[in-house]
């Protein structure tokens, strides 16, 4: 009988060894796919490929001209802007924060054409996948008239 015990003791112990294997690969594993999911992304996108070479943006640019664009809308704080480059097409996600007497469909509408046209002219961007707008809060209040808009207010209704 007492074999019998020791066996069993055996066995569980290569078990438990096996199963602390097991465990340590999928740890690595996890850790691995960490490591891939929140891998910087390059820092330049490929915009046009021509006979005689290839044109890359700076994301940074991207930033600066979707801020350009964003920054003739009056909003609470910046944007947010992500910006994904699948298949040779650049996809936008830019999130506002908005005051509450502003429209949400001739903002998100006004920011779509813009930036599709400011795309197209200063970057040469030709093909543009979605662009996202997603309004994270509204903030109570009017939003600021600034000194220049003091024309345009009396006149008419500024985005």
């Amino acid at each position: 009988m007492p074999q019998d015990w020791e066996a069993c003791i055996y066995s569980l112990f290569d078990q438990a060894n096996n199963l602390y294997g097991w465990c340590a690969l999928l740890a690595l594993i996890i850790i691995q796919y960490t490591r891939i999911l929140f891998m910087k992304h390059s820092r330049t996108l490929q915009v046009l490929k021509n006979d005689v070479g290839v044109v890359s943006v700076s994301r940074s640019a991207f930033n600066d001209l979707i801020y350009g664009v964003c920054s003739q809308v009056k909003m609470a704080g910046h944007p947010s802007i992500r910006l994904r480059a699948r298949r040779g097409k650049v996809y936008l996600r830019v999130k506002l924060r908005l005051y509450t007497d502003q429209s949400l469909s001739d903002i998100s509408v006004y920011l779509q054409d813009q930036i599709t046209q400011a795309l197209k002219d200063n970057l040469g961007v030709e093909r543009i996948g979605a662009i996202d707008v997603c309004v994270t809060s509204f903030r109570k209040g009017k939003r600021p008239v600034a000194s220049k808009d003091l024309e345009t207010a009396s006149g008419q209704e500024e985005l």
